[in-house]
């Protein structure tokens, strides 16, 4: 274990070789931020030069403003990069072969590998990896890299990663750069940030005074001063020390044999302590298309403001209306004429054009990445893929560097996990892709749980990483329709896809509405051929099938009986009437016989299955009414049943709730299915009634007689019903009773139900 002076002197030496390239990073961030004119010292001479030797009046007219213009072309590249880079892989955790530690089985030998592979992801899980690649995207193509540890976590019991910039990075490499042996930061922070670290003793470190935190703050103030601390961090294969401002604050003794980091480069290139990025490069370019662009905008202002020359001095005026429209009294001998210089816009463009094909060439960038090129209506695939073709190989060339690196983060996180947390039970949450390939895009990661310790690893750490083609959902599921009509897949797996959970209960659903539009088209066909007439029937039928009853709804199978029709006034008949029909003959003119062909249902119209009514008593149906164990507002049996006892059906009910209808149709057994006829009524019947529902058992009949319907009114004379003033209405076994509302104002003789 290396002391503090040790190590402070090892990052001395160090810094002589990895300083410059440090500073190349701390610019590279600089440019991303749009400061690419703030240190002209540290740009390429040539460019910034010449376009300071182009102020008007030389270094010492400071009254001339510069034209400095910052076009966001790093940003726009890094930003392309990081929306392909910042994928995470699928871990693919490799199955042991049989005979490995003892296993006998393939079957244990599978568990091994899905037990490691759960632990992989729920360790990634807890780090929030996707926050990990998102730094890794932006790192890579800007500053060419960065580093990436491991470090326990002993309150969690867990491992942690790190992501940590070139910038402060001094790595000790083997002689063949392939192993990093040790490795040290050092950066700087405020002292607020390092007290909330590593605690208010550190706030001493810097105090004169000696006070600890208080000393960070002067009279008067309420903000502690922005003080920076130095921190140094350490690792090698024995120990990890953090340091602040040359004392120690932490060190671990942990043994391992090796240094935790690895090292992520976007070029990998040979023999270099450092990798390069895309922008690094082209950094020229990029100075030269803001010189030109800058160059542009001031030839352009410089051409609308023109500059004026004053001939004679001596006879002009001393304050000069150089506006719109102005002016401008000049003296005899006097003149002034304007100096435009030569446009030079075009080139300035053609110049510009040509820096942009190099620096997509250079970034490997083509137009259609920024919405240019082959992207039309008529754009074929073909020629898309064509057009990516040069991104997306550099895409997978850079993938295949950070599988590389988190493949060996993962397998120091099961060494650590052994050697640091054995004996120590760990919950770990996660989502596991269970398929590969083209399957696994496609497929929506399982959630799991699992408890797991260090030793159950059992030294089983090989894996591989794949990145998965980036598919929106919209391509997920014609995909996945596509698999389906080949019969590659089935459709429990589609719906797995796009996020449906219960796979049973939509399967259930679906043969339900299948078999409520096969009713309904039943009781469609019956309505339209005339065999179900009273909307009320309709209902019923549909709130049954709805339910899934089958039992059709009553007087479905009879024939439609004929519209009520009034006999002609005594006397001859009008000129045209047809001839009235023989004294045996019921058959009104024009009426479809009920048992000729004609009023058989259409061909092809479906029918309810024909089935006979059951025989409901009134002491049966008070009891299954009972059983409803809730009910929003009252319910009363009335008509036949209750009358007589029994009925063939329908059933009526009266509710006080229309909203309980539904709940009575679902309650009651599947014999009452298209036999129950509901009134809605605003207190108790004007009618014998059974109060029914929870709680009601007594099936003795309450309220006043039952009073007939108007259809079903019968005059004393069964063959006449006596109209005031009318004429006699000849009643037969084919005729109707006239509706309430054809009755005339002076009544008929009998009652009627109000």
């Amino acid at each position: 274990m290396l002391s503090s002076p040790d190590i402070i002197a090892t990052l001395e030496t160090l810094e002589e070789r990895y300083g410059p390239p440090h500073q190349t990073f701390r610019h590279l961030r600089r440019f991303w931020e749009g400061k690419i004119w703030q240190d002209e010292a540290a740009m390429t001479r040539s460019l910034v030069s010449v376009f300071r030797d182009l102020r008007h009046g030389g270094a010492s007219a400071d009254s001339e403003p510069d034209v400095r213009v910052t076009l966001p072309l790093i940003e726009a590249v890094v930003s392309k990069f990081m929306s392909q880079l910042n994928t995470v892989p699928a871990i693919n955790v490799i199955t042991p072969p049989i005979g490995y530690k003892g296993r006998r089985i393939e079957e244990t030998c599978r568990a091994l590998a899905d037990q490691n592979e759960k632990f992989y992801y729920g360790l990634w899980e807890q780090n929030r990896i996707d926050r990990h690649f998102n730094r890794q995207a932006w790192y890579l193509p800007l500053m060419g890299g960065c580093f990436q540890g491991v470090h326990p976590d002993f309150d969690a019991k867990t491992m942690r990663f790190l992501t940590r910039s070139p910038e402060h990075a001094y790595p000790i490499w083997d002689s063949e750069f392939e192993n990093i042996e040790a490795m040290g930061f050092k950066w700087e922070i405020p002292v607020d940030q390092a007290v909330r670290a590593y605690g208010p003793e550190v706030a001493a470190y810097v105090n004169p005074k000696g006070n600890g935190i208080r000393g960070m703050f002067t009279f008067g103030q309420r903000r502690p001063q922005r003080q920076l601390l130095q921190i140094v961090e350490f690792w090698d294969g024995d120990s990890k020390t953090t340091i602040v401002q040359d004392h120690v604050v932490q060190q671990v003794q942990h043994n391992l044999g090796f240094c935790p980091w690895v090292h992520t480069p976007f070029y990998d290139v040979p023999d270099t302590p450092f990798g390069k990025g895309v922008i690094e490069g082209n950094v020229p370019l990029f100075q030269k298309m803001n010189m030109l662009d800058s160059l542009e905008l001031q030839a352009i202002i410089e051409n609308v403001f023109a500059r004026m020359v004053i001939i004679n001095p001596a006879v002009a005026p001393e304050d000069i209306d150089n506006g719109p429209g102005g002016v401008i009294p000049v003296g005899v001998g006097g003149d002034v004429k304007w100096v435009n210089p030569p446009s030079t816009t075009t080139d300035l463009s053609n110049s510009m054009n040509r820096s942009m094909d190099f620096l997509q060439r250079g970034t490997s960038l083509p137009g259609s990445m920024f919405g240019e090129g082959v992207a039309s209506s008529i754009t074929t695939g073909k020629a898309q893929s064509e057009s990516m073709m040069p991104t997306g190989s550099l895409i997978e060339y850079v993938q295949g560097n950070i599988a590389n690196s988190w493949e060996r983060l993962n397998e120091y996180c099961v060494d650590m996990t052994q050697a640091l947390f054995a004996n120590r039970k760990v919950v770990y949450f996660g989502r596991q892709y269970t398929q590969t390939g083209w399957a696994a895009a496609l497929e929506q990661p399982k959630r799991f749980m699992q408890t797991i310790k260090g030793s159950d690893l059992d030294d089983w750490t090989r894996h591989e990483l794949t990145f998965l083609p980036q598919l929106n959902m919209h391509e997920k599921v014609v995909m996945g329709l596509q698999l389906a009509g080949g019969g590659l897949v089935s459709k429990r797996w589609q719906r797995d896809q796009i996020g449906i959970v219960d796979n049973d209960a939509m399967q259930e659903e679906i043969m339900a509405e299948m078999q409520l539009d096969q009713k309904l088209a039943a009781v469609m066909g019956l309505a339209q051929s005339g065999q179900i007439t009273d909307p009320t029937q309709i209902e019923a039928w549909f709130l049954s099938a709805e339910k899934g009853g089958t039992t059709p709804p009553p007087g479905a199978g009879a024939p439609a009986a004929a519209p009520p029709m009034l006999p002609m006034p005594p006397g001859p008949a009008p000129a045209g009437a047809p001839p009235a029909p023989a004294s045996g003959d019921q058959t009104l003119p024009g009426a479809i016989n009920p048992g000729s062909a004609d009023n058989a249902p259409p061909a092809g119209m479906p029918t309810p299955p024909q089935s006979a009514p059951g025989q409901f008593t009134l002491s049966g149906a008070v009891g299954d009414f009972s059983r409803i164990k809730k009910l929003k507002g009252k319910v009363y049996l009335v008509g036949e049943i209750v009358v007589k006892g029994s009925t063939d059906g329908p059933i009526e009910v009266d509710l006080t709730d229309n909203i309980d209808k539904s709940t009575i149709i679902n309650a009651l057994p599947d014999e009452y299915d298209g036999q129950l006829t509901f009134h809605t009524v605003n207190g108790t019947p004007n009618e014998q009634y059974v109060e029914v529902g929870p709680g009601h058992t007594d099936a003795t009949p309450a309220g006043n007689p039952a009073v007939p319907h108007p259809n079903d009114v019968t005059a004393t004379d069964p063959n006449s019903i006596q109209f005031d003033d009318q004429p006699v209405l000849a009643t037969g076994s084919h005729s109707n009773p006239p509706l309430a509302s054809n009755f005339p104002v002076g009544g008929l003789v009998g009652s009627l139900r109000s």
